[in-house]
Parts: structure tokens; sequence; C-alpha cells
């Protein structure tokens, strides 16, 4: 557990490259200048209200701004599956997909998810809490309009069929601070390509 703690630390950490720094750094311009125009403005009824509104709702809507032009914007992806199956003798998912980045900033780290989704009236909430969620990161160094296929192998994947999944890609830009921290001995358990075994 405080494994899986450390890594989702040193992720969240390792996204902060020079595009990510650089628009926290606006917000947080404008946050001050919302703010000290709000203080400049106190003798005033409307506008020190305003501006000490504004500077709130930007102070929280920060990370839901920074979030959706990262994923939108910056990192925008082109995803299309190409091959997706459970694997039968095995416990395993094999995905085949080739995504293309049709964002404004190159990308060299992508998270790939599966969540499997709950049944019946619980469908709805598969998407705060999937039945199942399995999660992979692998190296993918993409320039805008560059594209690349990939393979990945889920384990230890227990759903058996039929079952309804959603795949969830989301790439970004590294520091360098999530390899630095890795041991010597780590070796990545994902990669952009990953043999299929063979079916008998």
């Amino acid at each position: 557990m405080m494994q899986d703690y450390k890594i989702l630390i040193q992720n969240f950490f390792d996204t902060f490259a020079f595009y990510e720094i650089a628009l926290m750094s606006a917000l947080f311009v404008v946050f001050l200048l919302f703010f000290m125009l709000g203080l400049l403005l106190r003798g005033r009824k409307f506008f020190p209200k305003f501006f000490f509104f504004l500077s709130v709702v930007l102070f929280i809507g920060t990370p839901f701004l920074l979030q959706f032009c990262m994923q939108r914007v910056l990192y925008k992806t082109d995803v299309e599956v190409l091959q997706s199956k459970r694997l039968e003798y095995i416990d395993s998912f094999f995905l085949q997909a080739n995504i293309k980045n049709i964002g404004f900033a190159p990308f060299s780290l992508c998270e790939v998810s599966v969540d499997i989704l709950h049944d019946g009236f619980l469908k709805p909430l598969s998407a705060i809490y999937p039945k199942h969620h399995y999660t992979q990161t692998i190296p993918l160094i993409l320039t805008p309009g560059q594209s690349q296929e990939f393979q990945l192998i889920f384990n230890d994947f227990t759903p058996t069929l039929p079952f309804d999944y959603a795949l969830y890609i989301d790439c970004h830009n590294s520091n360098g601070l999530h390899k630095l921290l890795q041991t010597p001995n780590h070796t990545e358990s994902s990669a952009p390509h990953a043999d299929v075994p063979a079916q008998p």
C-alpha cells in the first residue's frame, strides 16, 4: 500500500514539465492580480467582493483547469483500438492500439488504464468507482502530429466474459523525477510492445 502511494506521488510531481509550470505560474499571477485588486478597491461597494470572488473561484478551479488544458489542449490524443481481448488460458488482458498526438506539445509518457464497468443500475457509478481498475505507464515519445502503435498485456486480470470496459489514456511530458528516484534494480513492468502468449 505504501509503495502504491509512493508511486502515485512520484508520478504526480513527474508531470510538472515546462508547460505545466508555465501554465501554473500564469494562473497564479492572475490569482494574485484579482486578489490585489480586491484589496486596492476595498472602499468600493461592489468591486472588492467581485474580485475576491474571482480569486476564490480561480484558486479552487485551478486543478480542474490545469487538467483540462493538459488533456484537451497540450497533450490531446486520438486513440484507435486495433485489438482488445481477454486471453483465454491465462488471466491477462491484451490491448493493441494506435495513438496519435493531436495536441500542441510533445509528450514522453502515457498512462493506460482499463476500467471494468459495473452491470445493471450500478453502471453509472463506474466513472468514479469501476468494478476493476488496471493501469500501466509506458514510455511513448511523440511530437505533435506523430503516431505510434503499442501493445500491452495487463496481468492478474480476473474478470470473465462477458464484460464492458472503458479505456483511458492520459499522456504528459516528464521532468525525469520518476526515473531519477527509481532504484537500480527496478525494472519497468510495462513497455510499448508486448508479446502475446500463443493460444493453443
